[in-house]
């Protein structure tokens, strides 16, 4: 049988040596030739199929017993496994032997390549000279083509007398399809060289050797894997690479090296080259053969192994190796709209023939999202678009956690009276949807600067889109615990009747998100939170009493002894010019008679005392100085240092936090769209504030979470000082952490 291999080769190498008789074409075309011959092992296939019939015989002999049979049998089957293993390592080293001279055919057909360069010489036919250009137009007969060549105009026409006495030198070599490659022409003339046509650095070849001169030691110091958008994992319709190191630690070259990727089961669904090829790692030297995988877009989630085995020609081959990696089904893109309108009139609410800007922000939350278009549907003719108002837009790609906002104009005639008949059609590749943006006549909307995105679609919170999501209202922590008896009362006051009032830009935000703090993680019951958004000076009168009688909605609410109160209020706070004494600003205050319209803080603590309760906190993000971050309150005052009387301070179990001392400005953090103070003093409940993580947030840890952030923000954004003010016992806990 190996006499038939070796003869195979034998016969390969005689036909080769035959092409030293023939010219460089002729020698060529046989190469190619015995390149192009497919690897066969149908002779040693039907040679085993032969000797395995002849042992295959299952007829039970006349003098047999049934004993002897069975053993034969099993002979047999031994013998036959036996032989498909010999035959089996038989074609393996054909198939080798097969692969390594195809190698080295190979490197013959680029060896003989560079061996037919040589240096050729041409008449030429000079033509018209380009005197802006200073280039003649020139025909190289050799070449039969037509070239430019340079040459200065002072000797362009001595050079063109010439032209019957110029000869052309150049190099030509033989390419792969059999034709000439001419390049590195030069006219020699008035001692100088003129250069023309396609100009190459010649670089000798390196060619394999056939046999190292000493042993190669290859071994497989790393495996690296990577995909498209590094997330370690090939997502349908993604290519990822696999890079294969090799170390040459021995003192010979090692030649020929090829790893081929055997999958451990059919992988339909990824497309990869089974077998790459290095031609030489010399001792010392490492080298890297790389696997390029794709994965289509019926790509499933599962783990895919692979074996790496190596060849070298000689033998010196690297030991196998095993790797594996995770495929990801492909994620369709998920998309979601926000909006924000900005009107003529200011309010935020559209009227009838009102000019209404819509500012739209289109953010992906799942997959890549290629070829977007958005549009704006209208299907009522009483709806118009205004003049030059772009109604569709496109991009190329949107990837997951991106988002574009874009804008258009719109206004209605006196027929519209409720809902407003726009939408927007969002489509990319695998992905269609309409968004109805639900726009009404004199519905309240938010302004472009106030986005407050929840998404309408698949919103994912583990993946976090700049601008849209508060870290803050994201992962609130949840307690099982319910406080049963406790009392809460939230005010955000944003919006104020008067208009030389400054609006406290996110004073409705912070109480919203206040409430779903004292909900879910201090367990208060939704029925026992007394929460207003801009509360009037009845309102706090209702709510907390007044001078006279201090049983207002709260006390009603608490049961004597057992509830723990918390209470927050975000808004403006004032001082009263005369007293020096702050109070609270209803939304239907005037600043400049606060004393008549607002609510003390004297009468709001000194009510408090009078509560019968477990325990107390307070948390006041105002400042009582008369200025705010959109300016003062009252006209043509400085900040007024106010006075406060606060007998809660002397009750146990009580704890009061303010948001800056009495002269200070309340700052607000645009970024987060919640005031500064507020912020930190969530992020603090969330268990940023609990230094020790001991599952228990301290009165005293929150204080130092505020003060090292409140002051030090306020600084850096609004070059204000702002200091955080607390009163209460420092070991209270406010919160315990499941």
């Amino acid at each position: 049988m190996m006499k038939k291999v070796l003869i195979i080769f034998t016969t390969i190498l005689m036909l080769c040596s035959v092409t030293h008789a023939m010219d460089n074409i002729d020698k060529l075309q046989m190469l190619k030739k015995l390149k192009d011959v497919s690897f066969s092992s149908i002779a040693l296939e039907n040679e085993r199929d032969q000797e395995i019939a002849q042992i295959s015989s299952t007829k039970k002999g006349e003098f047999e017993t049934t004993e002897m049979y069975n053993k034969r049998m099993q002979n047999v089957a031994k013998e036959k496994e036996d032989i498909k293993t010999e035959y089996a390592q038989k074609i393996d080293f054909a198939r080798r032997k097969f692969y390594e001279r195809k190698q080295e055919l190979e490197q013959e057909i680029q060896q003989l390549l560079n061996e037919t360069k040589e240096t050729v010489t041409s008449s030429i036919t000079v033509g018209n000279y380009d005197a802006d250009k200073q280039q003649f137009s020139i025909y190289v007969s050799k070449e039969g083509k037509n070239n430019s060549i340079y040459v200065p105009i002072a000797l362009a026409k001595q050079f063109k007398d010439d032209a019957n006495l110029l000869t052309a030198k150049g190099i030509r070599k033989l390419k792969i399809n059999e034709t000439w490659d001419y390049y590195n022409w030069s006219i020699d003339y008035n001692n100088q060289s003129f250069a023309f046509g396609t100009q190459t650095k010649e670089i000798d070849p390196v060619y394999v050797k056939a046999k190292p001169t000493a042993p190669p030691d290859l071994k497989v110091v790393s495996i690296d894997f990577k995909d498209n958008n590094n997330d370690m994992f090939i997502e349908g319709d993604e290519s990822g690479t696999l890079t294969i190191k090799i170390k040459n630690s021995g003192k010979g070259s090692a030649v020929g090296i090829s790893a081929n990727l055997k999958p451990a089961e059919n992988y339909s669904f990824l497309e990869h080259r089974n077998q790459r090829f290095i031609s030489e790692i010399k001792p010392g030297e490492v080298d890297e053969i790389e696997f390029n995988i794709y994965a289509n877009k019926s790509t499933p989630t599962q783990d895919c192994r692979y074996t790496i085995t190596f060849d070298e020609i000689n033998g010196f081959f690297p030991d196998p190796v095993t790797c594996s990696f995770q495929t990801k089904q492909l994620e369709p893109p998920m998309f979601f709209v926000e909006k924000g309108i900005e009107d003529a009139s200011g309010n935020y609410s559209i009227e009838q023939q009102e000019i209404v800007t819509v500012t739209l922000r289109l953010a992906n939350s799942g997959g890549a999202g290629k070829d977007v278009t958005l549009n704006i549907k209208n299907t009522s003719s009483d709806v118009s678009f205004t003049g030059g108002s772009k109604t569709r837009f496109t991009w190329e790609k949107i990837d997951k956690g991106d988002y574009k906002d874009v804008s258009f104009g719109f206004y209605t005639n006196k027929k519209i009276k409720d809902e407003i008949p726009l939408s927007v059609v969002v489509s990319a590749e695998d992905y269609s949807r309409e968004f109805p943006l639900n726009l009404k006549i004199k519905q309240k909307e938010m302004s472009p600067q106030e986005f407050a995105f929840t998404g309408i679609e698949g919103e994912d919170k583990e993946y976090k889109i700049p601008g849209l999501v508060i870290d803050i209202e994201q992962d609130i922590p949840q307690t099982t615990k319910i406080n049963k008896d406790a009392v809460a009362v939230v005010i955000g006051n944003r919006n104020y009747n008067k208009s030389t009032v400054p609006a406290v830009e996110f004073a409705n935000r912070d109480a919203a998100y206040m409430k779903k703090y004292i909900t879910n993680t201090l367990g208060y019951r939704e029925g026992n939170i007394i929460y207003v958004n801009d509360a009037t000076q009845a309102d706090f009168n209702s709510i907390f009493g007044t001078k006279e009688n201090f049983k207002g909605k709260l006390h009603n609410y608490i049961k004597s002894g057992q509830s723990d109160i918390f209470i927050y209020y975000s808004g403006h706070g004032a001082p009263d010019l005369q007293s020096k004494h702050g109070y609270f600003v209803p939304v239907d205050c005037d600043p400049s008679l606060v004393a008549l319209n607002g609510y003390s803080l004297d009468t709001f603590y000194g009510n408090l005392s009078k509560l019968d309760y477990s325990s107390l906190t307070v948390v006041i993000d105002a400042c009582f100085s008369g200025s705010s971050e959109k300016g003062m309150l009252i006209k043509d005052i400085s900040p007024v240092f106010i006075n406060v009387k606060n007998p809660v301070v002397s009750k146990k179990n009580t704890t009061v936090f303010t948001s800056a001392t009495g002269e200070q400005v309340s700052s607000w953090y645009r970024d987060k769209k919640h005031s500064l103070f507020s912020y930190y003093f969530m992020k603090g409940l969330q268990g940023n504030a609990d230094a020790n993580n001991d599952k228990k947030l301290t009165v005293e840890e929150m204080q130092i979470y505020i003060d090292d952030n409140v002051p030090y923000q306020a600084r850096r954004q609004k070059n204000l000082e702002q200091t955080p003010q607390l009163i209460g016992d420092k070991n209270k806990v406010i919160v315990e952490y499941e």
